[in-house]
């Protein structure tokens, strides 16, 4: 493992507990500065006052989270409804030189919250490593975190003949510093819809229109959409800032947040197990440009432009009671029950004949049924829906005859003219079960016609015969006939 880590990131196909834990105890190891030292991240918002100095509130990790990479330059941070924020908050007191120094009465981190959309949604006393456990209701887009610091100073002021310090005056003063992110609760709220094929194999169809994993039937039957997973770490946390009145040194921090990422992959959707049990029918989702991942992480990502899947459509022999739906933050998963959502999927039935011919084309009929009732099977034009009424007349789908796409009338017929002799093939896609209450089976027919096959095609191939094979037949006639001269000639 030691030696894949040298060699690419190790990626996962769910998102790893890994981050929560390695974040959970690095924050441990943050170390806050004394009275008249700050230490802090890169990039951390610091705020003055005139006694308290280089104060932040800084977010150190979200848990349980995803970044997830949709596009070049679009990241999104997924937070689930309910976690955990930590951040750290520091700051230093300005207590002037040592012949003008001012006594510390007191100072503290008052309060802590953390916000939602400006709504306070936790609160604890001070601390330095807070944690603070989230419930988010609604759909807040940012979070922050925010303290209040306190401090009071006995500030010595000089005389008039400025040879001593007097007793001086009490100054007090409190801050208050955040750090917000911006976020999207994570909510998996996933429909399903399957359908039983004439065979008795089971089609399932999972949606959901914000990124998810994808989903299982039992132990060993896994569907999983275009989303794979890696863990990074904050490189703002790689190095500490300590600011006292004297400057600014950097240190390496002990202190190093990891975090959940979600990229498309290049292997794509894909089912487990392979070699035909699960049948990987159909994805749809938004078309996306590829990601830009950081140039240090090493992954599969995809670089063509690819669709997000929000749908994944499978076929297999069995499904079970439920089927369990995995989202790509940790810990959100979702069951859903298998009864009461499935659809009917009739056969269909398509015939193909001549219907008639001349020397130069010949007329094809496709007659597209269901097979079970017999009723005519209407269909729009191809890539489009008739506007006749009923359910079944706004039927999506097409036919291909010899090649050509038509649609079918009100009573399943098509007509389509071809100028070669042959066989003719001719091919139903139906629209997907999923666009139609009532959906049917692909269906094929094929048919042939050649002059050959009628007596009148016998005749003209005999007069065509005959007319081809005329110079060759008078040449054989002026032979025989020369030579019979010449062998009269010679015995007279």
């Amino acid at each position: 493992m030691a030696e894949l880590a040298n060699a690419t990131d190790i990626t996962f196909t769910s998102p790893p507990a890994t981050a929560s834990t390695w974040s959970r105890e690095d924050h441990r190891e943050f170390e806050a500065g004394d009275v008249s030292t700050s230490v802090a991240p890169r990039g951390a918002a610091r705020v003055d006052g005139r006694l308290i100095k280089d104060a932040h509130a800084s977010v150190f990790s979200i848990t349980p989270a995803t970044y997830v990479h949709e596009a070049a330059g679009e990241t999104t941070l997924y937070v689930a409804p309910e976690g955990t924020l930590r951040g750290v908050i520091d700051y230093r007191l300005a207590l002037g030189n040592a012949t003008n120094r001012s006594d510390v009465l007191d100072h503290r981190i008052e309060e802590v919250r953390l916000l939602a959309d400006g709504a306070v949604v936790a609160r604890l006393s001070g601390t330095h490593r807070p944690v603070l456990s989230y419930s988010l209701d609604g759909r807040p887009a940012s979070l922050t975190l925010e303290a209040d610091i306190t401090a009071r100073v006995d500030q010595p002021v000089a005389n008039t003949s400025n040879s001593s310090n007097q007793s001086g005056s009490v100054v007090e003063e409190t801050i208050t510093v955040r750090e917000s992110r911006a976020i999207r609760v994570y909510r998996l709220e996933p429909t399903l819809r399957t359908v039983r094929y004439p065979n008795g194999d089971v089609g399932v169809a999972v949606s959901q229109i914000e990124p998810w994993q994808g989903y299982s039937f039992g132990d060993d039957k896994r569907v999983r959409g275009v989303w794979r997973f890696y863990t990074a770490r904050d490189t703002d946390w790689d190095e500490l800032t300590e600011r006292t009145g004297m400057g600014a040194e950097r240190v390496d921090s002990p202190a190093r947040p990891v975090a959940v990422h979600a990229y498309p992959s290049e292997l794509g959707p894909q089912a487990r197990p392979t070699g035909g049990s699960i049948d990987l029918r159909e994805t749809w989702g938004t078309a996306n440009s590829p990601p830009q991942l950081d140039e240090s992480v090493l992954a599969e990502v995809v670089e063509r432009p690819y669709n997000s899947t929000w749908g994944i459509e499978t076929r297999q022999e069995t499904v079970g009671e439920s089927v369990m739906v995995s989202g790509i933050v940790r810990g959100q998963n979702t069951t859903l029950a298998v009864n009461g959502t499935e659809q009917t999927l009739r056969e269909s039935s398509l015939s193909l004949e001549v219907l008639n011919h001349t020397d130069e084309q010949v007329t094809l009929l496709a007659t597209l049924r269901d097979a079970d009732s017999g009723e005519p099977i209407q269909l729009g034009e191809f890539g489009s829906s008739p506007t006749g009424p009923g359910g079944d007349q706004n039927r999506g789908g097409y036919l291909t005859i010899a090649g050509q796409s038509v649609g079918t009338n009100e009573s399943g017929m098509a007509l389509v003219t071809v100028s070669d002799a042959g066989a003719y093939a001719a091919q139903y896609h139906p629209e997907s079960w999923l666009r139609q209450p009532v959906a049917y089976t692909p269906a094929s027919a094929s048919a042939r016609w050649h002059p050959l096959t009628t007596a009148a095609g016998w005749l003209w191939l005999a007069v065509d015969g005959l007319i081809w094979l005329s110079p060759l037949l008078l040449a054989l006639l002026a032979g025989r006939t020369l030579s019979r001269l010449f062998a009269d000639t010679r015995y007279t």
